[in-house]
């Protein structure tokens, strides 16, 4: 995912310059992924691979951990659970697809059914606090809701103790310590990020949370429905709704420790999901962390409540069929991958050889290649007619396209991301206060942008960019337009879809469509030169 960069970006700054930066090398957090970026910045120091290899093989390192300990947990608490559970998450589509992203998800689920081992050992006497203290860091470092999660997920244990007090082992003063423990993580969290930062949540979440509380759960719900009404994955929504309410009525009747715990951790995130409003990307990614924890409440009803081996497999079965179908269908609707053997048509002068693996090898990255073939020489040439002022650039996509132009011309770009995620230029405007948080970050365009530069000049000196980037979709073409009636000339267009070759898999098509737009006056700098139209039409 083209997200991926922007965690990317803080990792490497962090590796060469020793401070957490963010492109124009201020102290905004502008990644969500707080631990992610420290391993990586740890790796690629002590490598030199590169952040964006070390990120990919990371995350599948984190995917493959996640089944190990999975299998050794369920062992721990019925062995018949071990196959079905090892089964379901090895095929689960949405884990299977993000352990390939590059991104958070699968390192934080690994955590996540840590956390709950963890806490089921502590709460048994069978491990000490020190374990709980750090599995709580690690968790509620990766990212910025664990804070909340972590916090409401051990009062959530309180709560479930006292209803079962007289049923169990367990001393109030682990549990006591427990949440203690999970305030004071929290705590020191933010006392962290407010000292370094200056903020007490990362970029994203200022551009993101402070939406209607109630149009925020309906969307969630919506995230959800997308999920239950999907016919392809009817029977492992059915397994992991029955569990969960398996669960609920028998939590005081007998149900394993070790199950309790995850299903408090997976009902919490499970809220979050929902009062967040969801997620926008493919395949589920907030369902991610919690994957492997409703896995294993699905394998440990199928294996109470069926008692027959045979018929326990032919669930199993049905189950991974259904999987494979989803993975399948995936392909051609919604998955951005690519298979390994397969080649992008790009040009010899896109330099497509430059990029890791996994950028050549993820389709929403291949669209950026091209882009940043054109983007390259006209940076340094803009830079070199005027090197005394930094380039201003505003972009819809701060991905790949802005790791790589700060990488080789660092501090010579101010990047503005009109969504607000990665700079403090408009989340910190008074004129834009009024704008909506979405879950893509500022609810804003252009065309707002032209009509309110002057008080966004007076009230906050941000003055119009000398070069944008940004898509060129058709649910997005009021921006460019209204670049263009303020005179910004569009020096560099893509559109169509770039092919891979062979490939007899169902591959979705992925649009081309972005652009370079520049200022007048820097196309008057540049000699007003052809804008120049790139169509990929299955080819080049």
């Amino acid at each position: 995912m083209d997200d991926a960069h922007i965690s990317y970006w803080s990792a490497w700054v962090l590796a060469n310059k020793g401070e957490i930066l963010n492109y124009n090398l201020e102290r905004v957090e502008q990644s969500s992924a707080l631990l992610q970026v420290l391993l990586l910045a740890l790796l690629h120091k002590a490598t030199s691979i590169s952040v964006v290899t070390i990120g990919h093989l990371l995350t599948i390192f984190a995917a493959l951990s996640t089944i190990v300990v999975l299998a050794r947990f369920s062992a721990g608490i019925m062995r018949e659970m071990v196959f079905p559970a090892v089964m379901l998450l090895s095929t689960a589509p949405f884990f299977v697809y993000w352990a390939y992203g590059g991104m958070e998800g699968p390192l934080l689920a690994l955590l996540l059914l840590s956390m709950a081992i963890v806490w089921q050992w502590f709460v048994e006497k069978k491990s000490g606090i020190q374990w709980v203290f750090l599995l709580s860091v690690l968790v509620q470092v990766s990212r910025p809701e664990m804070l909340v999660v972590c916090c409401v997920s051990a009062i959530v244990l309180g709560v479930v103790f006292l209803a079962m007090r007289e049923d169990t082992a367990w001393q109030a003063k682990r549990i006591l310590a427990l949440v203690a423990i999970q305030f004071g993580v929290a705590a020191m969290v933010l006392a962290f990020r407010f000292s370094f930062f200056g903020d007490l949540w990362p970029q994203p979440v200022s551009a993101k949370a402070g939406g209607d509380l109630a149009a925020n759960v309906i969307l969630g719900l919506a995230y959800i429905r997308a999920v239950i009404v999907d016919p392809v994955l009817c029977f492992s929504v059915l397994l992991t709704l029955i569990a969960s309410a398996y669960v609920v009525v028998f939590f005081r009747r007998g149900l394993h420790p070790g199950i309790l715990m995850v299903a408090i951790i997976a009902f919490t995130y499970t809220a979050f999901i929902v009062s967040s409003g969801g997620d926008w990307m493919a395949a589920g990614r907030f369902w991610v962390p919690v994957v492997p924890l409703y896995t294993l409440m699905s394998a440990y009803v199928l294996i109470r409540c069926v008692p027959s081996r045979h018929w326990q497999n032919v669930a199993v079965a049905v189950l991974v069929v259904g999987h494979i179908t989803y993975l399948w269908r995936g392909v051609g609707t919604d998955f951005n991958g690519m298979p390994l053997w397969s080649i992008a048509r790009l040009l010899p002068e896109d330099e497509a050889a430059r990029y890791s693996f996994f950028e050549r090898h993820g389709r929403e990255h291949l669209h950026d290649i091209p882009t940043l073939a054109f983007a390259r020489p006209l940076v340094a040439r803009i830079n070199s007619l005027r090197p005394a002022q930094p380039l201003r650039v505003m972009v819809g996509q701060a991905g790949m396209v802005m790791y790589y132009l700060n990488q080789e011309f660092p501090g010579k770009l101010h990047v503005t991301d009109r969504n607000g995620l990665v700079d403090r230029t408009l989340t910190g405007c008074p004129v834009a206060t009024a704008l909506p948080r979405t879950r893509n970050g500022l609810g804003n365009g252009y065309e707002w942008m032209v009509n309110h530069r002057f008080e966004l000049a007076n009230e906050c000196g941000f003055q119009m960019p000398d070069l944008i980037f940004d898509i060129d979709a058709a649910w997005n073409r009021r921006n460019a337009d209204a670049l263009r009636q303020q005179g910004y000339v569009l020096v560099y267009q893509q559109r169509g879809h770039i092919s891979v070759d062979p490939s007899f898999m169902p591959l979705r098509k992925i649009g081309a469509s972005q652009y370079l737009a520049v200022s007048p006056e820097i196309y008057s700098l540049l000699g007003s030169p052809e804008p120049i139209l790139r169509i990929f039409d299955g080819g080049t």
